[in-house]
């Protein structure tokens, strides 16, 4: 079996439903050939090393497939340059099969990221039975304060999470 990595770079001003109808022609394509796909997925946005028709920034797409005989590869190869949807592409062999994206893993970890976080002390059922009787003596300032702390931590955490995303788009 050959494995083959191919990325391609489209325009970077096509929407999310016209990335998904491109995908899904060069799977077409792929089936065709009898290739079968191992991943095929977005990387996202980036900027070019050069301007590339009159674009500064292209959609990264990566493609993993496998072939048992490579005769068809060049055919590929041609259809992926007179394709006007795709500004550059190129496909290498790899030496072992590459392992198998799953993009729910990482949609678990966006949900997760995006979701507040909740700071709770885990207090031994006695303490926390005290500082109850505590907090219904009138004390709601120190909760208020200790919510409104968590509050900013939350925050806190949620911009260096888009900070390290966006070092990593660039």
């Amino acid at each position: 079996m050959r494995y083959y990595e191919t990325l391609y770079i489209v325009n970077p001003n096509f929407e999310e439903n016209r990335l998904q109808d491109i995908i899904g022609d060069i799977t077409k394509e792929i089936g065709r050939f009898n290739f079968s796909v191992i991943n095929h997925r977005v990387w996202g946005k980036k900027r070019l090393a050069f301007s590339v028709s009159k674009h500064k920034y292209g959609t990264y797409i990566m493609l993993q497939f496998e072939t048992n005989e490579a005769k068809h590869l060049s055919e590929f190869e041609t259809y992926l340059k007179l394709n006007n949807n795709i500004l550059r592409s190129q496909t290498v062999k790899l030496d072992v099969k590459p392992e198998k994206y799953l993009e729910e893993i990482r949609k678990d970890e966006e949900e997760i990221s995006d979701s507040p976080v909740e700071i709770k002390d885990e207090l031994p059922a006695e303490e926390s039975a005290d500082t109850q009787d505590q907090e219904n003596d009138g004390n709601e300032s120190d909760s208020v304060s200790e919510e409104s702390i968590a509050y900013g931590i939350c925050k806190s955490k949620k911009n260096l999470f888009f900070q390290r995303e966006q070092y990593h788009k660039n």
